[in-house]
């Protein structure tokens, strides 16, 4: 409220960068603020913000365009095609560039922040009842129903007939009262009010260091501000101490900076090197060499020996070439924090390669680590994202700039003034298009729908740099390894240039393809150049056909290909252990395809082999943000369909395993509507999966729906910066905010950015965004403390377990209480008898006890019986629940006909 009412001058202090590389995670946009254009977070738009749209960029909110595209109207997540876009013109047979497309202004007329503030309003009671309140509930309405009505009765009748016309105004309604009161008692909402007040402080007291006076604080301040809902979390809507005591799935929805680190980390770099055996075969062949012209100096050549030698020679030359072999070296991230320190060479002796490696440094350092180039880089790599979207069906995956390779140059070597020599004079990007035509639109080119995987798009990025002192030229490329292999003809193996081989190509793409299936892969090439380009072709982007080499030159020399991939952040990989020692499933949902998927879940150690993970991908539901409206006919639908049937047997025929996975992999549902008929059908394996794919935010909430319907208490983790996952977290039973890690640049200092914000007293942006995003969560956690969760679900479980054992005390005295008049009646009998004259030696015998009296304690047994049985019948069952939880302790395959 304050930041609000008296925001400070500096409140754009806490803005990304413009270049920032962008995040699933985090929710931001260009946009125009006080007249200079800023990445601002998409919650604290306003109606009437002019934003800044970026070629392939989804629309954040509602849009309409301005000035010649003020007809243009975009909902949330549509992608604006660019009609001014079109295929490069010919010239004479040749293709010729075409500009750049530009960002998009566009005027906001909806505020995402008001829209999250209407649902958080609208569904904020429409949680579901927690397990505690609905085993309140049911005993409350079993003692209401049952036992108070029949004690009732009995009470009316027996003071009926017994007292008809004695007192009978007394007896009707006192002991009537007496006798129901102790099976309702008054007292019971207050004392259920304290308890979870009581319960819900200690819980909150977790969250930090416990001071020394904790149960001060926990008796008399955090109860009070709980009651008058002074706190941070959401005690009344959605409790800690409910939610968390009884929680059986937590799932995540966010990978980047919350699951993993921020951007892919390097992982294998393949190039062309000499080994050390090889160096040993060419120094012996040397002086074989060396020998036969000693021969010669003797004399002792003839004709004969002449053409013998020449054939020998020929033949020697060819085993010079196949002495450069491929070679692949591995990195690893460190287990404390992603900083440049921490990713290294598994290989110890990775100097002995430094000869091939060092070119391949300096061109990541050149394109990556100077903020006038990444620039360039990022709008050639939004026009190539678009054009992967509007030219390909399926949608190509979008082109990234390699942000994680960042850290390579440092482990080469390369300091940070290494990049000073170089100057920019040019960039230019390339394209191609797959060769199966689009159904529905003959003009445009597209790649068959046989598959969920998204193809990578065949793309080269060029950047010509001039060396200051030397005054030479040189390329660098960068892209797929399709289009960069077919603008190269040579290779460099660390001490020479080699010509390329079809063979070698092959490896190259073999290796490209894998790699990209897993994670992200790069190829560079370099080439030296004699006399300058036309400046003209700078800042463009050419689409060339199928038989044409490269836009700028061939004859390049072939430097690498480093592939990247998300790693696991440590903490949240003992998050997860955690958890499964708590017998608690973790459930990971995640937006991408099946094989990037399974190999990220495997690296936070989650069962990724038979049968273990489901593809919520479904035709009924919103599949792709990229709403790019393009004609779809009968026809190509059936064909796709076709050739997705075909796909299984196709590969099957190559690899017997994989035919024998697909089988096993058919006994799960397909898509979120086949969900709910397996699990009604077949059984329950759709609830004991940890892996989702190919999730959308709507696909996501209908199967946290279908886990609720089925008895699971879920908690929802994600990004507090990401807008997207208000609905989920008002659809789970209790959602917990995580800060995200962010990127950075090579080039900005993060650390200093980042201690200013710490220690500043003032409200950020950034924080008021993750405010607003993390309204429908219980509690909001920063970076470093996602472990506070197991200690929170501990404390929760140990209150709850307390207050269910005093409650059924409670219960088992006032189901006792109705006999305490018998008894009372019956002693006070016996001492009135022993006031007597003892003379007269008066006896007590069980004859004097009323009939009534027996009736009622003989038949008051029976539902004591039934309600003690079916305590003891529910415990049993927690109990077997418990122990087959921790026998299978998550480790055996799931599905029916498990191997196991």
């Amino acid at each position: 409220k304050k930041f609000l009412k008296y925001p400070s001058s500096d409140w754009l202090r806490g803005t990304e960068d413009l270049f920032t590389p962008p995040s699933p995670a985090v929710s931001q946009q260009w946009t125009y603020r006080d007249g200079k254009l800023v990445n601002l977070p998409v919650s604290v738009l306003v109606e009437g913000d002019i934003i800044s749209l970026r070629p392939g960029s989804e629309a954040p909110t509602e849009l309409r365009g301005i000035q010649e595209e003020e007809h243009v109207v975009l909902s949330r997540s549509d992608v604006f095609s660019h009609l001014s876009s079109p295929p490069s013109p010919l010239d004479n047979g040749r293709p010729r560039p075409h500009r750049l497309l530009q960002p998009q202004l566009f005027r906001v007329t909806k505020s995402p922040a008001a829209e999250v503030v209407q649902r958080c309003l609208e569904l904020s009671q429409e949680r579901p009842v927690s397990v505690l309140d609905n085993e309140r509930f049911t005993v409350q309405s079993l003692l209401e129903r049952g036992p108070a009505p029949f004690v009732l009765v009995r009470l009316v009748l027996y003071y009926l007939f017994t007292f008809l016309t004695d007192a009978l105004d007394r007896f009707f309604l006192e002991e009537e009262v007496n006798g129901v009161l102790p099976l309702l008692p008054l007292t019971f909402p207050l004392l259920w009010v304290l308890v979870c007040m009581y319960g819900e402080a200690r819980v909150l007291l977790q969250m930090g260091s416990q001071p020394a006076d904790w149960w001060v604080c926990s008796i008399k301040r955090k109860p009070h501000n709980i009651f008058w809902g002074q706190t941070s979390t959401l005690c009344h809507t959605a409790s800690l101490l409910h939610s968390l005591g009884s929680v059986t799935v937590l799932c995540c929805v966010d990978k980047q900076g919350i699951l993993s680190w921020p951007s892919p980390n390097p992982e294998k770099i393949l190039f062309f090197s000499k080994s050390t055996s090889s160096q040993e075969t060419e120094r012996q062949r040397q002086k074989e060499r060396e020998r036969d012209k000693e021969t010669e100096e003797v004399g002792l050549q003839d004709s004969a020996f002449t053409s013998h030698h020449k054939v020998s020679s020929d033949v020697f030359i060819l085993k010079i070439r196949s002495i450069c072999s491929l070679q692949m070296l591995s990195l690893s991230v460190g287990q404390a924090q992603c900083d440049d320190s921490r990713v290294q060479f598994d290989d110890a002796c990775w100097q002995r390669h430094a000869p091939s490696l060092r070119p391949l440094g300096l061109a990541v350092q050149l394109v990556l680590c100077d903020p006038g180039v990444a620039t360039r880089i990022l709008r050639l790599s939004d026009h190539l994202t678009h054009a992967a979207l509007v030219h390909t069906r399926p949608p190509c995956q979008p082109v990234r700039p390699p942000w994680g390779l960042c850290h390579l140059p440092r482990i080469l070597g390369f300091s940070t003034s290494a990049k000073e020599p170089f100057e920019q004079r040019m960039s230019v990007a390339a394209y191609t298009l797959p060769s199966v035509a689009c159904p529905g639109d003959p003009g445009i080119i597209a790649p068959p729908s046989v598959s969920m995987r998204r193809l990578p798009f065949s793309h080269l990025i060029a950047l010509l740099v001039h060396h200051t002192y030397t005054g030479d030229r040189q390329l660098f490329s960068y892209g797929s390894a399709d289009v960069i292999l077919g603008a190269c003809t040579e290779f460099w193996d660390g001490e020479d240039i080699q010509p390329l081989t079809d063979s070698d190509r092959k490896k190259v793409v073999d290796f490209y393809q894998r790699s990209c299936m897993a994670g992200q892969c790069v190829a560079v090439s370099f080439k030296p150049l004699l006399q300058p380009h036309d400046p003209e072709i700078d800042d463009t982007c050419v689409e060339l056909p199928l038989n044409h080499r490269s836009i700028i030159s061939v004859q390049q020399i072939f430097l690498g290909l480093v592939s990247s991939q998300y790693q696991a952040r440590p903490d949240m990989v003992r998050l997860i252990s955690g958890l499964d020692s708590a017998c608690i499933r973790f459930v990971y949902f995640s937006s991408e395809e099946e094989v990037r998927s399974k190999v990220f879940a495997e690296k936070m150690g989650l069962e990724t082999g038979w049968n273990c993970h489901i593809s919520l991908q479904s035709e009924s539901f919103p599949l792709d943000p990229d709403n790019v409206e393009e004609p779809v006919t009968e026809e190509g639908e059936r064909q796709s369909y076709a050739l997705q049937r075909l796909m299984p047997v196709m590969t099957s025929s190559h690899d017997g395993a994989c035919l024998i996975e697909d089988l096993n992999r058919a006994k799960l549902p397909k898509g979120i509507e086949n969900v709910r008929p397996h699990l009604e059908n077949t059984d329950n394996v759709p609830l004991l999966v940890p892996l989702f794919t190919d999730c959308t935010s709507q696909t996501e909430c209908e199967m946290v729906c279908i886990m609720q319907d089925y008895g699971e208490v879920v908690c929802c983790l994600g990004s507090s910066q990401n807008i997207n996952n208000n609905e989920i977290f008002l659809q789970s039973d209790i959602s917990i905010a995580l800060d995200p890690l962010v990127s950075t640049c090579c080039w900005s200092n993060s650390d200093a950015a980042d201690a200013a914000l710490n220690t500043s007293d003032s409200l950020s942006v950034i924080q008021l965004s993750s405010a607003i995003c993390g309204l429908a969560c219980t509690v909001q956690f920063n970076q470093q403390d996602n472990n506070t969760v197991i200690r929170l679900i501990k404390q929760a479980r140990h209150t709850t377990a307390g207050i269910r054992k005093c409650f059924l005390f409670l219960l088992q005295c006032c189901l006792c209480f109705p006999h305490r008049p018998v008894l009372n009646a019956s002693l006070a009998m016996v001492s009135r008898f022993m006031w007597h004259d003892p003379d007269l030696h008066h006896m007590f015998c069980i004859s004097d006890i009323p009939m009534a009296s027996w009736v009622l304690g003989i038949l008051w047994l029976i539902p004591l019986v039934f309600i003690n049985e079916g305590i003891k019948l529910h415990e049993i069952r927690m109990r077997v629940r418990y122990q087959k939880r921790q026998k299978l302790q998550f480790d055996t395959k799931l599905g029916m006909n498990s191997p196991f």
